[in-house]
């Protein structure tokens, strides 16, 4: 269960990268179907070309040239990759074959190629775009992540908001799922919610274990019960008092130089019943709580 890259994972994502290959593009091979990105410079690695918007650095496009070598897709195939930076956005563009950004498995290899780089550029959130040979955009996948405690981490993809992450990752530390041993947990979104586990070798063929990931109840997202025989080897910690688990998801407090996530509290000393609806207003974005 435990976080950690081995020689499968590495065998698994280069099958995943050689299935994708063959839907790079070269000169202009397709047709524009929305507005093309017009970048302002390019960085050369071998014969693949990395494209830069005028915010990107060269650094951050030497950063994830070097990054995308690592996961294999830049091996001299003739890719084209842009990168483009909007103040706190980040996006990957990515130069296919037309047609290449409907399949399935295409676009379940972009989410983690995305989930690899994104560190190269500055961290999650990140943006990843499926397009065409001008840079047109035709799909748009989201990839975030949330760290719980030290160790755990919930990776979010497609519609999943980083609150639902938020929300599944305090209901695996509420059902000892989580309890600081680097588990890893990706939920995704897209018409329907899925949640895959990081798991051991072989635990997916133990029906025993993988009933134990089973649950029906949907609030915000299917939440799994942790396996009765815990399969997966993680030591858990002792269970945590509901007082001391509010201290612990809360958000941090002081400047934080990285995106950090995390819970807020208010006092309210009425009763809760009689509150008809509460909003929380930060700047000019108003979220409604209730």
């Amino acid at each position: 269960m435990r976080n950690r890259k081995t020689t499968r994972d590495r065998l698994v994502l280069a099958a995943v990268i050689l299935f994708i290959a063959g839907f790079i593009i070269f000169a202009g091979a397709t047709r524009v179907r929305r507005k093309a990105v017009s970048p302002v410079s390019k960085v050369s690695l071998g014969q693949d070309q990395l494209f830069c918007t005028r915010e990107a650095t060269m650094q951050d496009a030497l950063s994830l040239g070097e990054a995308l070598r690592g996961t294999g897709y830049f091996h001299n195939s003739g890719a084209s990759v842009l990168l483009s930076k909007h103040g706190s956005v980040k996006q990957i563009s990515f130069a296919l074959e037309d047609g290449a950004w409907d399949h399935p498995a295409t676009v379940a290899a972009f989410e983690e190629i995305g989930r690899r780089v994104a560190t190269s550029i500055g961290g999650f959130p990140i943006q990843i775009e499926l397009a065409d040979s001008r840079f047109a955009a035709h799909r748009s996948l989201k990839v975030g992540k949330v760290l719980s405690g030290s160790n755990d981490v919930v990776y979010y993809f497609g519609a999943a908001t980083e609150n639902e992450a938020i929300a599944l990752a305090l209901s695996l530390t509420d059902a000892r799922y989580f309890g600081g041993s680097g588990a890893t947990v990706a939920i995704w979104k897209d018409g329907r919610a899925a949640i895959g586990y990081v798991v051991n070798e072989g635990v997916w063929n133990r029906p025993d274990a993988v009933n134990g990931f089973a649950d029906p109840s949907v609030h915000p997202v299917p939440i799994p019960q942790a396996p009765k025989d815990d399969p997966t080897g993680i030591d858990h910690a002792p269970p945590v008092k509901a007082e001391e688990l509010a201290v612990q998801v809360a958000l941090p407090e002081g400047s934080q130089k990285r995106p950090t996530a995390g819970f807020l509290y208010f006092g309210y000393t009425g009763r809760a019943s009689s509150t008809k609806s509460v909003e929380l207003v930060y700047k000019s974005t108003v979220l409604k709580l209730k």
